[in-house]
């Protein structure tokens, strides 16, 4: 894999965040996969025989091996093969899954008019121009302050501007800008970041597979999977909504400082706007979480049958 460029601190902040992210959590779920497959022979084919071996134990016992219960051993020891050593299936059945078709789906969803905005734009380069926005009114309402504060400066009359925002709109003004970049790029970032680390582990939840004792465990990694691939498509919605209401109210506000007019609450819900995203984004992923735990496999009913089984050896179930 090739080597990510480094952050430039003087490009778009949001921007150069999120593509060094994307950048650096491809590659630590394709190099960790690779790495867990390249040293995972030897223990996947001591799973293996030690599969195989509890199998022909039982038949030893007397338990019987249907038809139905024969394919599907064999199946799930053809996906762990598949999963856990060939990166072509890998690469189709997850890696692509949880890394680029969560992306594609939501820039299809967010298309120019609705919620991607009027001029089609990245959500990226949405934040990044709103996040200028706010810094020019908040430069062009401090500037005055830092001159007066001089003690070279000549007196001058402060502008309109200066007059009409209070100290504490300006600290507002500020704290939800603050608020705005952080809450985009802790949602974009974090649901990256929970989807490298799932799939650079994924060989070692797929080989759970192969006993049906700790198939709960690849459920698990199955749930969380499709929890964050939800999230990664929920998240820029969300986004994209939150950026439907906030640009038109940055660009009341500028309008309303260009005329010289009073800006009233239009500072105090701005912050309030940014609040109400910056928990609602918590929420939404709590609320996709327990989607995905609704999840489950038929891994119940082998557990089922090894329990009866045991019990008729120890004669404490009737035979049928």
């Amino acid at each position: 894999m090739a080597l990510c460029p480094a952050f430039d601190p003087g490009a778009p902040y949001v921007a150069a965040m999120l593509a060094l992210a994307d950048c650096q959590s491809q590659g630590i779920a394709e190099d960790g996969w690779r790495a867990l497959a390249g040293g995972f022979g030897p223990a996947l084919t001591a799973l293996l025989t030690i599969a195989v071996a509890l199998l022909g134990y039982r038949l030893m016992l007397g338990e019987r091996l249907d038809p139905p219960r024969a394919a599907t051993l064999m199946l799930r020891i053809a996906v762990v093969l598949a999963l856990c050593t060939q990166w072509s299936a890998w690469d189709a059945l997850a890696f692509r899954i949880g890394t680029q078709e969560p992306a594609a789906l939501a820039a299809t969803v967010l298309a120019p008019g609705g919620l991607g905005g009027g001029d089609g734009a990245a959500i990226t380069a949405r934040f990044d121009r709103l996040d200028d926005q706010i810094g020019a009114i908040a430069a062009i309402v401090a500037a005055p302050a830092a001159v007066a504060g001089s003690p070279d400066a000549t007196p001058a009359a402060p502008p309109p501007t200066m007059a009409l925002l209070s100290t504490e709109d300006q600290h507002q003004l500020l704290s939800a800008r603050r608020i705005i970049t952080v809450t985009a790029l802790a949602g974009l970032i974090a649901v990256r970041a929970a989807l490298a680390l799932l799939l650079a582990l994924g060989p070692l939840f797929a080989a759970s597979l192969l006993f049906a004792q700790t198939q709960s465990f690849f459920a698990g990694w199955l749930r969380a999977m499709a929890g964050a691939i939800l999230a990664a498509v929920a998240i820029p919605m969300m986004l994209a909504l939150e950026l439907a209401v906030v640009e038109p109210q940055v660009g009341a506000l500028a309008a309303l400082l260009d005329a010289a007019q009073p800006p009233g609450d239009a500072v105090v819900r701005l912050w309030e706007t940014a609040g109400v995203f910056a928990l609602a984004l918590p929420a939404l992923v709590l609320a996709l979480a327990r989607a995905a735990s609704a999840l489950r496999l038929p891994v119940r009913a082998d557990a089922a049958r090894a329990r009866i089984t045991a019990a008729r050896i120890a004669g404490e179930w009737p035979a049928p």
